[in-house]
C-alpha cells in the first residue's frame, strides 16, 4: 500500500536534511584534516544543542554531549557567541575544565566549532571537529569553514522548508531519532566518565 504524498514529503525533507548533515560533516572532516567530529542542531523546544550526526565517537561521548547548553564547551561557545571557536588545547583552556575528563576518555586535546546559520543569520546548529593533539587549524581553513558553515546552515534550512513550512518547526524532527553515524570511526576510551548534570 502506498503512503499518501502528504506523509511522504515530510519524510523526504528530513532525509534530505540528514544527508546535508552527513555530507557536510564528511566534507568538514576532510577540509580540516580531522578524523572525528559531530553536528549538533538547535532544539527548537529548549534552545539546547543536540547531536544529529557524528563520526568517530563512542557512546560515552555521545551520551555526555547529548544535550549541550553551556559556554565551557567549544560548541556551546560557538552557539552562544554565533562565532567560530577554537580550543587549541582543552587541558589549558580554563573554560573547558568541566569537560576535560570526557575529552581525555575520548582521546581529544583540541576542538574547533563553527556555527551553522540560515539565510537570516539565525543559528541552526554547530559543526565541530576534534583532534588527538593540541592543534589550531590554519586561518585559511578556518575562513573556508566559516563560509562552509553558512552554506550548510542554508542547505539545512532549504531542505526543511521545501514544502513551505518554516525550517525551525522541523529541526526537532531532525534530531528526534538520534545521531546518524554515517562516517563513524571507533575511538578508544578509558575509564567510564559520568554524564554532565
Amino acid at each position: 500500500m502506498a503512503i499518501p504524498t502528504s506523509q511522504t514529503e515530510p519524510l523526504q525533507l528530513l532525509a534530505d536534511a540528514r544527508a546535508v548533515l552527513d555530507e557536510g560533516l564528511e566534507d568538514a572532516l576532510s577540509l580540516l584534516q580531522a578524523d572525528r567530529g559531530n553536528v549538533q542542531i538547535v532544539d527548537p523546544v529548549n534552545g539546547c544543542l543536540r547531536i544529529a550526526a557524528q563520526a568517530g565517537f563512542s557512546s560515552e561521548f555521545l551520551e555526555y554531549f547529548a544535550i549541550v547548553k553551556d559556554d565551557g564547551s567549544a560548541c556551546g561557545r560557538a552557539a552562544q557567541q554565533l562565532a567560530q571557536t577554537v580550543i587549541a588545547d582543552v587541558n589549558t583552556d580554563p573554560g573547558f575544565a568541566p569537560h576535560r575528563e570526557i575529552a581525555a576518555a575520548s582521546g581529544f586535546r583540541a576542538v574547533h566549532s563553527t556555527p551553522l546559520v540560515d539565510l537570516g543569520g539565525h543559528l541552526v546548529g554547530v559543526l565541530s571537529t576534534h583532534y588527538p593533539l593540541p592543534y589550531r587549524p590554519p586561518d585559511r581553513d578556518l575562513g573556508l569553514m566559516r563560509r562552509f558553515g553558512e552554506l550548510i546552515g542554508q542547505a539545512i534550512e532549504a531542505s526543511l522548508e521545501a514544502d513551505g513550512q518554516p525550517a525551525f518547526l522541523r529541526l526537532g524532527e531532525l534530531i528526534e531519532h538520534g545521531p546518524s553515524s554515517r562516517a563513524s570511526r571507533p575511538m578508544a576510551t578509558s575509564a567510564p566518565v559520568r554524564a554532565r548534570t
